[in-house]
């Protein structure tokens, strides 16, 4: 199965890792080497899922409608390379008008 690595923070190891099949028919999302759980169907990717970390943190996964790729939040916020990333909406915008 394809797989991410997302970061919290640029030049870090990677926290979250999400594997999926083919058409995201199957996710799977894991925090910090800690397998978290399994969206069985794309309409359950599609509505978001939240799962608790040891730690305590909040790992979301949403596959917006229309989008190749999920975004990603640890306690609500975008991780790197997610569709959320501050940095990757800028520069998308960037491009959008050069």
């Amino acid at each position: 199965m394809p797989s991410f690595w997302y970061y919290r923070e640029r030049r870090t190891r990677p926290i979250v890792k999400v594997w999926f099949a083919r058409g995201w028919n199957q996710a799977s999302i894991a925090y910090n080497d800690e397998t978290l759980g399994t969206c069985s169907s794309r309409e359950e990717v599609e509505a978001g899922q939240s799962y608790t970390a040891k730690d305590g943190s909040v790992v979301t996964i949403k596959l917006a409608r229309g989008r190749p790729f999920p975004v990603v939040t640890v306690d609500g916020k975008p991780l790197i390379g997610t569709v959320g990333d501050p940095l990757r909406v800028a520069r998308s915008v960037f491009f959008l008008f050069v």
